[in-house]
């Protein structure tokens, strides 16, 4: 994995890692994960929270794109979004306090890129402020948060 800036968005290169061929959903949903909490994206408002990442980009050779990633783009947003939630909800948690908060709702996009090899993926993160006028809205889909604890547990559509 590698990472650098590009304007106002920040970008990271996965590559297999040693002894394997490709890239799975999982390990994306792992450079996902990663890029959240990369130092270089990360912002802090005064109250200390630290805003990360929620806007992101993945981009995939166009043959495996289109034959192992198009069939389930909506399935597989769906769940990189739900782990990213819970990845911060779980870190949050562990700390004993909400200090990572999404800078807006999460939105995660795919899209097919030429100049990648069919085993590498490239993601494009930044934070971008959410247009709703509710700041407890930004970030997060339906949750059921339980008092006084403040745990959340991240409500899905599907039954």
């Amino acid at each position: 994995m590698t990472g650098n800036r590009i304007g106002n968005w920040q970008m990271r290169l996965l590559q297999p890692r040693w002894g394997r061929s490709e890239l799975h959903p999982a390990d994306v949903s792992a450079g996902l994960q990663s890029a959240v909490l990369s130092r270089e994206a990360i912002l802090e408002d005064a109250n200390y929270q630290k805003v990360v990442p929620n806007h992101f980009v993945v981009e995939i050779n166009p043959g495996r794109y289109a034959a192992e990633y198009q069939p389930i783009e909506k399935r597989l947003i769906e769940q990189w979004s739900e782990r990213l939630l819970e990845h911060l909800l779980t870190l949050n948690s562990r700390l004993g306090r909400k200090e990572y908060v999404f800078g807006g709702r999460v939105r995660i996009e795919m899209r097919p890129a030429e100049d990648l090899q069919a085993a590498q993926v490239r993601i494009h993160y930044r934070i971008e402020p959410s247009t709703e006028t509710d700041p407890r809205a930004a970030g997060a889909p339906a949750c059921l948060e339980l008092i006084p604890s403040g745990r959340r547990i991240a409500l899905r559509g599907d039954p």
